[in-house]
């Protein structure tokens, strides 16, 4: 009886070392796994369309454009940043040799139910669309009277392009509407670009040409809406 009884005693120990193992090895992969979700970040591809439109001293621009981003959202927010984009969009797509602008941004979403508000700001640059400048004659009974040239105000160079300042850097912010799972997301916002324009005026008295040149800061908006596919982070 006392060997059966220490034979039972001995195998109820090695279970419990057993036992023990296992949990201790359970709880290592849990663990593990905390931690690489902790660092993991959920990473999306988004393609978009976007429509660009203006008006400033009575002239009216409107611009349809294409987008696409690559963007990260991480698995806790960081200085209350719950993620950050890069991105490329292309205005006028039925011309190459302008409209080319790259981007970057950081933003925070709030849950509001089914949906989170997203707040997003950031500086876009490149070869702006050639839409938003226009020329505008006035006539009278003799002729020619007076007419308006209105431009965006290039800010920055190209490099290896010539001539100079024919780039344009800006800032921006995004108020986003967005339904995001584990591996879909889509998003309808509106941005408002901060852009300066330049108008030169021009008035013509008989021999006399008066020239007159002024500016202004204004908010451009643009309506967009995105489809995203994730890459990585499938939670």
């Amino acid at each position: 009886m006392k060997r059966i009884l220490t034979a039972f005693l001995i195998f109820l120990s090695c279970a419990a070392v057993d036992l023990g193992a296992q949990t201790q090895e359970t709880q290592e992969k849990k663990t593990k796994e905390t931690e690489k979700n902790l660092h993991g970040h959920q990473i999306f591809v988004k393609l978009g369309l976007v429509r660009t439109e203006s008006k400033i001293e009575s002239f009216r621009s409107a611009v349809n454009g294409i987008s696409v981003d690559l963007e990260t959202y991480f698995n806790k927010r960081h200085f209350w940043l719950s993620g950050w984009s890069v991105g490329y969009k292309k205005d006028d797509i039925q011309f190459s040799n302008f409209g080319h602008l790259i981007n970057g941004s950081v933003f925070g979403t709030v849950g509001v139910g089914v949906a989170d508000i997203k707040f997003s700001g950031g500086v876009e640059w490149g070869m702006p669309s050639a839409n938003f400048n226009k020329t505008r004659f006035h006539y009278g009974e003799s002729g020619l009277m007076s007419y308006e040239h209105l431009f965006l105000q290039k800010n920055s160079n190209i490099p290896e392009l010539e001539p100079s300042e024919d780039a344009l850097l800006y800032p921006f912010a995004e108020i986003v509407l967005l339904k995001k799972g584990k591996r879909f997301l889509v998003e309808a916002g509106i941005r408002g670009n901060i852009q300066k324009f330049g108008l030169d005026s021009y008035f013509l008295n008989g021999d006399d040409l008066i020239f007159v040149s002024s500016s202004k800061t204004i908010i451009v908006p643009s309506v967009f809406i995105k489809f995203g596919v994730a890459l990585s982070g499938f939670r």
